[in-house]
C-alpha cells in the first residue's frame, strides 16, 4: 500500500467510529490524522497534547528533548495522571503478541 492509501483507510476507519492508534514521526500525516498526540523520548511519555491545541515546534522540542531552551533531563509527565496509558501499551503489547503467536492479523 502507498502511503496515501494508508492514511485513506486510516481516515475511513476513523470515520466509522473506530479508535485508531498511529505510530509515526511525519508531523503533516500526525496533524493531519490525529486528535491527540503522545510524544515519547527515550521511553517516558514527555507530552500529551490535543493537535488543534499545539503546535509543531512544540512537539519537536519534546521529540529533541529541549524544552525552555533548556535540556529536558526527564519525563515531564505526571505518572499518576496518566498511569493507565502504560498500562493501556501492555494490553496492545499482549494482544498483538498473542495474534503473532495464533498467527491471526488484524
Amino acid at each position: 500500500m502507498q502511503t496515501a492509501d494508508v492514511l485513506t483507510h486510516i481516515k475511513w476507519v476513523r470515520s466509522e467510529g473506530r479508535s485508531v492508534l498511529v505510530i509515526c514521526h511525519d508531523l503533516p500525516n500526525v496533524f493531519a490524522l490525529c486528535d491527540r498526540i503522545v510524544v515519547l523520548r527515550q521511553g517516558p511519555v514527555t507530552g500529551i497534547h490535543r493537535s488543534d491545541q499545539t503546535s509543531y515546534e512544540q512537539i519537536i522540542a519534546e521529540i529533541a528533548g529541549v524544552l525552555n531552551g533548556q535540556e529536558d533531563a526527564r519525563s515531564t509527565i505526571d505518572p499518576q495522571q496518566y498511569g493507565n496509558l502504560t498500562k493501556q501499551r501492555r494490553l496492545i503489547d499482549r494482544t498483538m503478541y498473542m495474534q503473532q503467536t495464533q498467527g491471526v492479523q488484524g
